[in-house]
């Protein structure tokens, strides 16, 4: 098991890499994107 010190949030690191996307326009624009509910199917 890692020592605590190499441990952290990986929602904070996801989050971050989703930031740096988001100011470089490498996003998918939500019109594009095919998602249903699974409570619709």
């Amino acid at each position: 098991m890692s020592e605590l010190k190499y441990c952290s949030d990986n929602a904070a690191m996801i989050g971050r890499v989703a930031v740096e996307m988001y100011e470089k326009k490498l996003f998918t624009s939500l019109k594009e994107l095919d998602i249903a509910p699974r409570s619709l199917l």
